[in-house]
């Protein structure tokens, strides 16, 4: 690893082997091209922990996107991007250079009004974090939006104040910088001997060849729009000389300078055209070529034509601006009051719903008295019936009083009254029939009601154990769609990396000696056997879920799988951490299982382990004692741990801890599963805490 880790020999602090890739992706910042050439760069940074190669990275991708037209969403993604890694890395300056280049592309954009309030709320944030150099570069954001604006002396007074809070922290890697943003507002000033003063001045407080030549290029243009051709040549001449890998961001300056030596060559048709060429790019710029053009040819009447046009166009911008600077506000203006309506409507919703549930309320309140009067109803019946009831033994008890009568009146006259007797007891006998049909109905009627109220209970809970179902089976659906997503960014993550790596043997190969390319062997092996596993776990897991899973018992030394796991992994680790195996086992000692599963399952722990140590040990231990008619193993580590309200949760499927460490959340379940179908336990041991201790055990089966 140290050989990639080499003393860095440019300005952008990037490990050697990997600048070429960054200069590669920089010269095609401006095509798609760039974007296959940055994800290998920022992999091999990552696969090396080169941050500084990482941001970078970040920063082209954030320089593509700026050089799109109205693209700004994807702007403010790549910058959020960047600003979130270098905060995490503690490298703020490329925090504010994603603000820089943000404010600027608002500022092309002419959201002036946008870039001002973005910046305040960024000073603040400074501020806050009491970062100084932060708010210096933010301060000389305000500049930029002030040049942009076409506020040409102020902006030069923002970046002298700049400089000057520089100079008081001890910040001067940035002093060139601003004296050359200087001399750019007097080259749109047309004030071309103070343009050459402030590019001399920076020239002291240049780190870098690259700052150097940003300087030449100044100092060329001025000499020439002051008619001192000598020193122009001069300059240009050196530039060619020192020219860097690295392309120039001043690009209407480079092609001003091209056509500044056309016009000196003589070669006047290849100046208008390329004069004319300059004109689509940037019409004010054209103006200025061709006033040196023509002051180059001594038509002086044409130089002040052009000079006055330049001026007409400095005041047109003027009126451009208000124009801008109406607009963001008429904007700014919409926004908020769409806002407040939006807030209007969402209190407007409030209030309906507290209105429906006021209603609902009432119905509830109507339905329990309609229960009510009908339990009173029933209630009343019941008395009713009751009443009736009594009313039939009174004409039973009469009916009876009667007969005795009659029968009395039979013994005397038997003959006269017998066919009287026989109807009377028709009747009773009638009378008695329709009591007990009422009474056999009313019992109907009860059994009735107490079943209809048992088959409504029984639909409540029928209900409430569909709506759990219901809530299961989405919280599945839920765990099942974040395991996709999991597993689509886990293989992802080793396929990059074996790409990136097989990118760079097969296209730099020759740059690297015989140990970077095993290390980059060893990446792409790893890397191999982390996309093994992950297939391995979504292969268990279909077999587990569809019944299919096979346990083939077979005699084995336990003590031998035991070791063989234990190699399998053992060159994974880093040389802090050490990996013991204890046994009480005699070397002879074999069981009947499953051989894969087993080995399955160890394995799989003892990757836990190493992800989660840094440094210590692993201790694989093998008893035959601890537990009767058992084989017990245990892998206890010194790592991070694990929380002991975390305990049931690790065993659940698609459940992980740490998102940011590599795999699938489906190891420990299919450990258990395992473990179960071989008739023994899983689990971790809630006493130990000095990092985590899991065990298992496996039937003997002799």
């Amino acid at each position: 690893m140290t050989s990639y880790l080499c003393a860095q020999n440019n300005p952008y602090k990037i490990n050697d082997k990997l600048y070429p890739l960054f200069i590669k992706a920089f010269n095609l910042r401006t095509s798609d091209k760039c974007l296959p050439v940055i994800d290998s760069l920022q992999h091999l940074s990552v696969a090396i922990g080169d941050r500084y190669g990482e941001l970078n990275a970040l920063v082209v991708r954030l320089t593509h996107e700026y050089h799109k037209d109205n693209n700004l969403p994807a702007l403010e993604q790549a910058a959020n991007e960047l600003m979130e890694k270098s905060e995490r890395y503690d490298l703020m300056r490329f925090y504010y250079h994603a603000i820089s280049l943000e404010i600027i592309y608002l500022s092309k954009q002419h959201k002036y009004i946008e870039a001002l309030l973005y910046l305040e709320e960024q000073t603040r944030l400074a501020e806050k974090r009491n970062d100084k150099e932060g708010v210096c570069s933010l301060h000389r954001m305000l500049a930029v939006i002030l040049q942009f604006r076409g506020e040409l002396s102020e902006a030069v007074s923002c970046y002298q104040q700049v400089i000057d809070e520089y100079k008081k922290y001890n910040i001067e890697r940035y002093i060139s910088r601003e004296y050359l943003s200087i001399s750019d507002c007097y080259r749109m000033m047309t004030d071309y001997t103070k343009m050459a003063e402030a590019a001399e001045e920076a020239l002291p407080y240049c780190v870098n060849q690259n700052d150097r030549n940003n300087v030449f290029i100044y100092q060329a243009y001025a000499c020439f729009m002051l008619k001192k051709y000598d020193e122009f040549i001069d300059r240009y001449q050196y530039l060619q000389e020192h020219k860097m890998r690295l392309e120039n961001t001043y690009i209407i300056m480079n092609e001003a300078l091209k056509v500044f030596k056309t016009i000196y060559d003589g070669r006047n048709d290849d100046a208008i055209e390329a004069i004319e060429k300059m004109a689509k790019r940037s019409e004010v710029e054209s103006y200025r070529l061709y006033d040196a053009y023509y002051s180059y040819n001594n038509d002086i009447k044409k130089s002040i034509r052009y000079i006055y046009k330049l001026m007409r166009a400095r005041n047109n911008g003027n009126e451009e601006i208000f124009r801008y600077d109406k607009r963001s506000t008429d904007i700014l203006f919409k926004n908020q009051k769409m806002i407040s309506e939006k807030q209007s409507i969402i209190n407007k919703n409030t209030r309906l719903e507290l209105s429906n549930a006021n209603m609902v309320l009432r119905n509830s309140s109507l339905e329990l008295g309609r229960i009510r009067d009908t339990m009173f109803l029933a209630q009343a019946t019941e008395k009713r019936n009751e009443l009736y009831s009594n009313n039939q033994k009174l004409v039973a008890q009469q009916l009876k009083d009667s007969l005795m009568t009659q029968k009395l009146l039979l013994q005397a006259k038997e003959h006269k009254y017998k066919t009287e007797l026989f109807l009377y007891a028709a009747l009773i006998i009638m009378v008695a029939a329709s009591i007990i049909l009422t009474l056999i109905f009313s019992l109907r009627k009860r059994t009735l009601a107490k079943r209809l109220s048992s088959t409504n209970n029984k639909l409540k809970e029928s209900i409430s154990l569909l709506d759990t179902a219901k809530e299961k089976a989405m919280e599945s659906e839920k765990m099942k769609t974040m395991f996709v997503q999991n597993m689509s960014h886990e293989i992802r993550t080793p396929l990059n990396a074996i790409v990136g790596f097989s990118h760079v043997l097969t296209d730099m190969g020759d740059d690297f000696n015989t140990e970077e390319k095993e290390n980059m062997a060893k990446h792409i092996t790893d890397n191999s056997e982390l996309l093994t596993t992950l297939i391995n776990d979504i292969l268990d897991m279909t077999h587990i879920q569809s019944g299919s899973m096979t346990i083939r018992k077979t005699e084995l030394n336990i003590n031998e799988v035991c070791k063989e796991c234990i190699a399998t992994v053992k060159h994974r680790l880093t040389d802090k951490v050490e990996i013991v195996f204890n046994t009480d086992a005699d070397d002879s000692f074999c069981i009947v299982s499953d051989r894969h599963r087993i080995s399955e399952v160890l394995i799989n722990i003892l990757t836990n382990a190493d992800k989660n140590t840094s440094e210590g040990s692993i201790t694989v231990d093998c008893s035959v004692k601890e537990k009767p008619g058992m084989i017990t193993i245990t892998v206890t580590d010194t790592g991070v741990g694990i929380s002991k309200d975390k305990h049931k949760e690790i065993f659940k499927r698609y459940q992980k801890l740490n998102t940011m460490k590599q795999g699938s959340g489906l190891g420990l379940d299919i450990c258990r599963t395992i473990v179960n179908k071989l008739g023994g336990e899983i689990d971790i041991d809630p006493e130990y805490t000095n990092g985590a201790r899991f065990w298992f055990t496996i039937p003997i089966g002799h």
